[in-house]
């Protein structure tokens, strides 16, 4: 995805070719790839995670079908309210990142009238481990709050017996608490509506929609393709209550890689209340698709590997007016420093 056009005719190019070796003293020196047991997001920050959150342990047998264990743990040395910057997800190394399809924690929090969502903490899945959220914005994570945890292991022809999963946390300081909170990633279905269902018949391409209306100002940072075998792409459109309509994004899906698309700062939408999010994907059970196992079947709505599934994780934060206001003035300053100055 990061390559240009030049670049990926360079290749292709060379493919043509019959991909020639070059000299052998220009190739560069090997890659030290990393292990994967440390913490991608220590690198970047600086510093190990401030609260590490580990999952109960369960064993994936050799074979059998899809597990899904839901487990909800104490968060352990927490002791005052502090703001979340930024999480990771780390399965086991080696055979924990072999069997984990997914993983997804919520925060848990106690109230008066029992335990409720407190907003979904994380998100793991094949190269998507971590998130930073944008400058200023936190999650907020208090002392007697749960992690409750949504994972998806499947089987690869070797017990991994006691398997623990990780969410490392990193806090904003306590002296520079951030000015907005944030839901971070929320699950927005494509097709779950009252007259839709996902029926993908054999030998045929469809797609499904999704509508959700925001009953809040907000901004999106960030979103997430996620489908399974028959999967081909998915597109973000808002459409404004004054009738304006705006494609926010469009991705591909290729299930071995999950890639989230970050919006940088100065263009993240600002998305009015009555904002009607539209969110189209695309699918294709024809013998076309290379990751198709079976084209003469019929294919519906599951959590099986095998089954089909699609909704978009969008990271996204929502303001009350004041703070809408604020956003929309400060963008324009922005934009009009950046023209003044152009």
């Amino acid at each position: 995805m990061s390559l240009t056009d030049a670049e990926i005719e360079t290749i292709v190019q060379w493919a043509d070719a019959g991909a020639p070796l070059g000299n052998p003293a220009d190739l560069p020196p090997e890659i030290e790839w990393p292990s994967g047991a440390g913490w991608r997001l220590e690198e970047i920050l600086g510093r190990p995670p401030d609260l590490i959150i580990p999952s109960t342990a369960f064993t994936i047998p050799s074979a059998g079908p899809d597990q899904w264990p839901t487990p909800t743990v104490e968060i352990e040395g927490l002791d005052r309210p502090r703001w979340v910057m930024a999480n990771e997800t780390k399965p086991s190394y080696p055979l924990g990142r072999k069997v984990t399809h997914h993983a997804n924690s919520a925060l848990i929090r106690p109230g008066e009238d029992g335990e409720g969502e407190g907003g979904g903490l994380s998100n793991f899945g094949i190269g998507k481990p971590y998130d930073i959220y944008p400058p200023n914005t936190g999650m907020l994570m208090q002392p007697g709050d749960k992690l409750s945890w949504n994972l998806h292991y499947y089987p690869i022809g070797e017990e991994v017996p006691n398997d623990v999963l990780e969410v490392g946390v990193w806090f904003y300081p306590e002296n520079e608490p951030p000015r907005f909170s944030t839901v971070g990633d929320q699950n927005f279905s494509t097709y779950r509506s009252d007259d839709q269902e996902m029926v993908i018949p054999p030998h045929s391409r469809q797609s499904t929609q999704g509508i959700h209306v925001l009953q809040q100002p907000a901004r999106i940072h960030s979103f997430r393709v996620h489908e399974h075998l028959l999967g081909t792409g998915q597109s973000l459109e808002a459409i404004y209550p004054d009738g304006r309509v705006e494609i926010l994004g469009k991705a591909g899906w290729h299930p071995s890689w999950h890639i989230t698309y970050l919006y940088e700062d100065d263009v993240a939408p600002l998305l009015p209340k009555g904002t009607v999010l539209l969110i189209t994907a695309w699918y294709d059970n024809t013998a076309n698709n290379p990751w198709n196992p079976a084209p003469d079947q019929w294919v519906m709505h599951g959590r099986r590997t095998g089954d089909e599934m699609s909704h978009m994780w969008i990271g996204i934060s929502y303001f009350d007016d004041e703070q809408f206001e604020y956003l929309v003035a400060e963008r324009e300053r922005v934009l009009a420093a950046a023209e003044a100055g152009g």
